[in-house]
């Protein structure tokens, strides 16, 4: 499948000079999963910019996802299916003082949007934390969805980014709307970590 993923990545390293990159994941639900074609194309751009990267620039480019996937494969057969997958949650302080979930978290709209209204002037940062749409995002962050349980990487995995998980009948209790690219790319990620890279 046509990718421009590997071209993007090279821009951005051979032409800009970038060496801390974070590659994003197009912003879908389950509520609005991508085809099975932009899954395709996704997985074929990030096995195959993977595969630049660990060849040519591993060493002097740092590519949040690849360095997670590696060193998330190589933990996976010491993990277990609990809690211990990590906080993934950031906050934002916008100008005006109101506090917010990241953008990350914008790909469920109707969940982010429901957030409660939060300022540094009015509340304490305390109380943010524990609006339940907080609460709901890091309980997310440390389980694996119930539906991964099952899956050979759902301890490098882990259902994939959490907005990603979200459903409006499930919450964030699914696997990720990207789970045919994650499958495909952790499976290329663990072949190649058996092969010796």
């Amino acid at each position: 499948p046509e990718s421009k993923g590997l071209d993007y990545y090279r821009h951005m390293v051979d032409e800009l000079g970038l060496t801390d990159i974070k590659l994003l994941f197009p912003d879908h639900t389950l509520d609005n999963p991508p085809d099975d074609r932009e899954a395709r194309r996704l997985a074929h751009a990030l096995w195959e910019t993977f595969d630049h990267w660990l060849l040519h620039d591993s060493r002097k480019v740092r590519v949040v996802l690849f360095q997670d996937a590696i060193r998330n494969v190589m933990m996976a057969s010491v993990r277990t299916h609990d809690r211990g997958g990590g906080v993934m949650l950031g906050c934002a302080v916008l100008s005006d003082g109101r506090v917010r979930i990241s953008d990350d978290y914008m790909a469920p709209a109707d969940w982010f949007a429901a957030q409660e209204d939060h300022s540094l002037h009015r509340t304490a940062f305390s109380a943010w934390l524990h609006q339940p749409a907080v609460r709901q995002a890091l309980d997310a962050s440390f389980e694996i969805p119930t539906g991964c349980r099952s899956c050979p990487h759902a301890n490098a995995c882990r259902g994939g980014e959490i907005p990603h998980r979200h459903s409006n009948e499930r919450g964030f209790d699914n696997p990720s709307a990207h789970c045919t690219s994650l499958k495909i790319f952790y499976d290329h990620v663990a072949r190649r970590l058996q092969s010796g890279m």
